[in-house]
């Protein structure tokens, strides 16, 4: 290989940053996501997808919990790990491999140990659910 893994992945991530969140397009509001994960997903696709992922986690907890939150956009811990789960049984493909090394090279130190506990709880079940399957 000519290049470092790590030079690759940094563009892929910088890219992610500006399609995380959600979209508006005239009346409608969207999250550009990654396509299903499905195992002919090369490296660039899986890193794209599994960024992309981790990314819109975050952004879900940050809206529904933080200080920005607006009142009525606030939810309870249950509600949020519940989006978040729906999000994740979509999308889990990408992140049930990632090791907390990874997970940090993407979204860096958490901060906050609620959504580092959501996160933790999600990746167990997103392997929990693989183990089962197989």
């Amino acid at each position: 290989m000519l290049y470092d893994d790590s030079l690759r992945e940094l563009p892929i991530r910088q890219l992610c940053s500006k399609l995380v969140g959600l979209h508006t397009f005239k009346d409608h509001r969207f999250r550009i996501v990654p396509e299903r994960a499905g195992e002919d997903l090369d490296d660039i696709c899986r890193a794209f997808g599994s960024c992309l992922v981790l990314m819109h986690l975050k952004d879900i907890y940050e809206r529904y919990s933080g200080d920005d939150a607006e009142d009525d956009e606030r939810y309870s811990d249950e509600r949020i790990l519940s989006f978040l789960q729906k999000f994740t049984d979509e999308y889990g493909a990408y992140i049930e491999s990632l090791s907390d090394e990874k997970v940090f090279e993407i979204l860096g130190v958490i901060e906050d140990p609620k959504f580092g506990w959501m996160l933790s709880e999600l990746r167990k079940r997103c392997t929990k659910s693989t183990l089962g399957e197989r």
